[in-house]
């Protein structure tokens, strides 16, 4: 009994994490330009070389472009966390972005 309260104990620690992949790369800038098309968002941070993509085919990107677009608006820092390692020197997606205010 005891081994299986340690193991779900355990096991409950997982389900309240994020799924994230590893070697993700997540970096605190500001936002220099935002470029929007059909169904696409392009945001140009500080310090990137690319623009990133939010695509706004569903209620997430719509709120992430719209966090984003106040953020510019107000000259705020933003901390974005892209879907993978090199997101930053590639065209890459993001995967949140959160506003420091």
């Amino acid at each position: 009994m005891k081994r299986l309260l340690i193991l779900i104990a355990f096991l409950s620690g997982f389900a309240y994490t994020l799924p994230v992949k590893a070697g993700a790369q997540q970096i605190t800038t500001s936002i220099e330009k935002i470029r929007v098309r059909d169904w696409v968002t392009y945001i140009k941070l500080q310090g990137c070389p690319r623009y990133s993509r939010i695509y706004l085919n569903d209620e997430y990107g719509k709120a992430m472009y719209s966090a984003a677009l106040t953020a510019a608006a107000a000259s705020k820092q933003v901390t974005v966390f892209f879907e993978d390692t090199n997101g930053c020197d590639v065209e890459g997606k993001l995967v949140f972005l959160e506003v420091n205010f």
